[in-house]
């Protein structure tokens, strides 16, 4: 899990942990320093019972380990993503990476390995977010938590993963099926948000008649589309 420091993006760290419930052995994929395994260990509903930290640079793991020196269930593993899996996990976390990044990660992942039915992904990319449900989806997972936090003037999307066999939809992969539901503040405010700006875009290539980007146009223009509708 990605984090640049102690102080910020607590907001999201928390939730991500409260997400992991009922599962007690996670495996953080990109860990920095550690701070969600602290958490996961630290809550007393969450209260995981064992944790491997992975990231691929030295300097993030070895941070790591001092700050979660006073747990003793922890295992380092300096590799890229999945590379090595261990099959006691039962939670797999990927956060603060690129979108397509994940799904690189993920693909390499299940091409090589049998899923276990009960091994949950809990997953926030700062891109491209419906590229992963989308991804998530084609291979059979189901959403089973999802929320959007607002923190640091950026809007994160999470996404909890589990087996299963739900038929989802094109509204449901762009803006998430649980938060199409819940339609809460963060939502509301980010869809306004991404709304005002492609307005603004596709204002601004018609203003310069720019024939090149016409295509541009069109992407935008159907996206606004669906955002108004959805905002409605």
């Amino acid at each position: 899990m990605k984090q640049n420091n102690r102080n910020q993006n607590l907001k999201r760290l928390k939730r991500i942990k409260d997400y992991i419930y009922p599962s007690k052995i996670i495996m953080d994929i990109g860990c920095d320093h550690g701070y969600l395994i602290k958490l996961a260990f630290d809550d007393e509903k969450t209260k995981i019972i064992k944790a491997y930290a992975v990231d691929n640079k030295n300097g993030p793991l070895n941070q790591a380990k001092d700050n979660l020196k006073e747990y003793d269930n922890v295992i380092y593993l300096l590799q890229d993503g999945l590379s090595t899996f261990y099959d006691d996990v039962d939670c797999v976390v990927i956060a603060g990476m690129g979108g397509e990044l994940i799904i690189r990660i993920l693909n390499d992942f299940f091409n090589k390995t049998t899923i276990n039915h009960n091994l949950k992904f809990i997953l926030e990319a700062n891109k491209h977010s419906e590229k992963v449900r989308e991804f998530m989806f084609n291979n059979g997972f189901v959403i089973d938590n999802e929320s959007i936090i607002y923190e640091d003037n950026k809007y994160y999307e999470i996404d909890s993963f589990v087996k299963g066999n739900i038929k989802y939809y094109d509204y449901d992969i762009m803006f998430g099926p649980i938060n199409l539901k819940e339609r809460n503040k963060e939502f509301i405010d980010k869809w306004n948000n991404l709304l005002t700006k492609y307005k603004n875009i596709v204002q601004k290539i018609d203003d310069n008649n720019d024939k090149s980007s016409d295509k541009s146009i069109i992407e935008k223009k159907l996206l606004i589309q669906k955002i108004e509708e959805v905002l409605k």
